[in-house]
């Protein structure tokens, strides 16, 4: 029996593969798995990496949610994306107009930075990490450390124009000393940029406004703050974590006119929150990070509320962020783009659920799986290949 795509798949894999096993990640020779649009490939004592088809657009997309060690997913993505350039030479083909996109992220008082270098709208590099420093500009600081990163690439790459795509009008302002630098983070950048050979034009983006490469840059950077997240928690911290992260929730309910009150941690796994006519219990634990378990409410509409208010809370997500989108496939894009970085953990999806099942054109009882992100992202690439 073959799949949807299988042909693609499998050349597209087995060039992977050899590229992976030239700079010596240990792979497994051959594809592990095969399935309508997408292709597993084993990675020894890591887990898997996951590459998607798709035929509408005929291209292919890489995810690494299944790979446990989190530090080979930076090498991996930079070889997928530089895949065929030969080492020690420039990482970039030739091109008459190089562009970038820059974003920052702060997730629970950690940044991350986010950038994407383009060649004539054809992508070929990937930045991405966390901010070590001073953070009281949350995610600014995390866009300024994206540019001054894209800086130090055109420089190592000999590019001496670039075009970057910002969304936080100080990042050109700094940069052209229109607002004057009173802290280190910025005077530090200022001077960066001034000091580089590589000039620089600005264009400024609306955050969250439906554009491809702002979203991706996005997602990188709240990937760069969760990887410090995952890196600086010390043993037995989760608790007061959850802890704080409960009564939190707690003040934001009550804020939304619930009364809710939190009690206490059970067996240093869960918090409870009693809500009104019911419980809220928030586990946090290695196999179940920041994961609700909502139970005993008679009234199912109060209890879909909660639920859709924790995601809110816990994402940041809000509905005016939505009015931007022009189509219910962007409105399904950007969901996808802003949980991405939870699509490994025990998660409620159901707000994705939703917006994928309005476009779907079916006559009802299909029940999407509102606890797995993968399932979903795979419908959601049938049906934008079947439009």
């Amino acid at each position: 029996m073959s799949y949807k795509g299988e042909e693609e798949l499998r050349e597209k894999a087995q060039s992977f593969i050899q590229t992976l096993l030239q700079v010596g990640i240990a792979i497994e020779p051959h594809p592990a798995m095969f399935r309508d649009y997408m292709v597993k490939i084993a990675v020894k004592g890591a887990g898997f990496i996951s590459i998607y088809y798709s035929p509408k657009q005929k291209s292919f997309s890489l995810k690494l949610h299944e790979l446990r060690d989190t530090q080979l997913i930076p090498q991996i993505e930079g070889h997928w994306h530089n895949n065929g350039i030969v080492s020690g030479t420039p990482e970039s083909p030739s091109c008459e107009g190089y562009q970038a996109y820059v974003d920052g992220s702060w997730i629970d008082g950690l940044v991350g930075y986010g950038a994407v270098i383009l060649c004539q709208n054809q992508e070929i590099k990937r930045l991405w990490g966390s901010v070590e420093q001073d953070v009281e500009q949350r995610q600014v600081v995390g866009e300024l450390q994206a540019t001054m990163q894209v800086l130090d690439w055109c420089e190592k790459n000999g590019i001496l124009d670039v075009e970057i795509f910002y969304d936080y009008e100080g990042i050109q302002k700094w940069a052209t000393g229109e607002w004057r630098a009173k802290n280190n983070a910025t005077q530090h950048y200022q001077q960066k940029v001034q000091a580089s050979l590589v000039k620089v034009t600005w264009q400024k983006v609306k955050s969250h406004s439906g554009v491809r490469w702002n979203d991706i840059v996005d997602e990188l950077a709240k990937q760069g703050a969760l990887v410090q997240s995952r890196a600086v928690s010390p043993v037995g911290d989760p608790m007061s974590t959850l802890v704080q992260k409960s009564q939190d929730f707690v003040a934001f309910l009550t804020s939304q006119n619930i009364e809710a009150e939190y009690t206490q941690v059970y067996n240093e796994q869960y918090a409870r929150i009693i809500i009104e006519r019911g419980i809220f219990d928030l586990y946090n634990t290695r196999k179940h990070p920041m994961s609700p378990h909502i139970h005993n409410f008679q009234d199912t509409l109060l209890q879909k509320h909660i639920e859709n208010l924790w995601q809110q809370f816990h994402l940041g997500i809000v509905e005016e962020s939505r009015e931007h989108l022009t189509s219910r496939f962007e409105e399904v894009e950007y969901y996808f783009s802003v949980l991405a970085p939870y699509r490994h953990l025990a998660f409620d999806f159901s707000v994705l659920a939703s917006a994928l099942d309005r476009v779907i054109d079916h006559d009802g009882g299909i029940k999407l799986p509102a606890d797995s992100y993968d399932e979903l992202e795979l419908i959601f690439l049938r049906v934008r290949a079947e439009q």
